[in-house]
């Protein structure tokens, strides 16, 4: 089922509440952007959105149909907004902490793309301390319909997009560590999981029991595209208060830990 409008400015909301843990709020981060004006009319922040930019938008994310799962262009963009919104708040809260950190997707000037120009490229690209090179999806959970804070907290699960999940492995592939940020907007909450090889042999030849991870063939809050479903419960994910972050980061564990450095059993 399509997500409408009126969760949309739920989930503004709700946005605005976990940002306020960390002293900022999404109109103040989307000042940022290019193009900031008709972003905050967009999302009802400032102004009043016209049939003009209904107009505009249409014509400015051309080709999007099979990356909208479902949702009406103003709903699609007001998301895109959103996870970009989150993925600055954590790229600046990463910077304060000490990392080298920027975005590294194919959206990262903040501008609309069309079809044509989206790419699968992870969000985050990070350099440790130790000089170790993380690549990192940034992804986040709101309230069900069902009331309940977190979907992920509440089913222990947490859905990545197939072809997300295999860019983030090419990466690995290449000699970079890989890894998920999942910011769980409702529970003001975090969790860091690193994605390794050994995940990845699981998911290939699945045990019969206990899957940590498994295959969705047609997931319909992707529209119907397939998924990799991760169960956060067996892989012993732990949620952290958002004001920690990044508290608990699996690269944060391992740069306060060094002894521990290079004995990642799991390639």
């Amino acid at each position: 089922m399509a997500r409408t409008w009126d969760e949309i400015k739920r989930n503004i909301r709700l946005l605005d509440e976990l940002l306020a843990e960390v002293g900022t709020d999404l109109k103040r981060v989307v000042q940022h952007y290019h193009d900031s004006d008709f972003y905050l009319r967009l999302l009802e922040l400032e102004g009043v959105w016209t049939e003009k930019d209904e107009l505009r938008l249409q014509e400015m994310t051309k080709g999007t149909r099979h990356h909208r799962d479902h949702r009406d262009v103003r709903t699609y963009v007001a998301d895109l907004l959103l996870g970009w919104a989150v993925q600055d708040v954590v790229t600046e809260l990463l910077l304060k902490a000490g990392y080298e950190c920027h975005s590294a997707g194919s959206n990262s000037g903040r501008q609309l793309l069309t079809g044509r120009q989206i790419t699968e490229e992870p969000d985050l690209v990070l350099t440790a301390p130790n000089g170790e090179t993380w690549w990192l999806d940034v992804v986040t959970d709101y309230p069900t319909k069902r009331e309940a804070l977190s979907y992920w907290i509440e089913t222990k699960r947490c859905e990545l997009r197939d072809n997300k999940f295999k860019r983030l492995m090419e990466k690995r592939v290449e000699g970079a560590r890989v890894g998920l940020i999942g910011i769980s907007v409702g529970a003001k909450s975090y969790f860091g999981l690193e994605l390794t090889n050994e995940l990845k042999r699981e998911l290939e030849n699945p045990p019969k029991l206990n899957r940590r991870i498994y295959r969705i063939e047609t997931h319909w809050p992707f529209g119907g595209k397939p998924a990799i479903a991760l169960n956060l419960r067996l892989l012993g994910v732990q949620f952290h208060p958002f004001r920690e972050f990044p508290k608990g980061l699996p690269f944060a564990e391992q740069i306060s830990t060094p002894e521990k450095e290079g004995n990642d059993d799991a390639d």
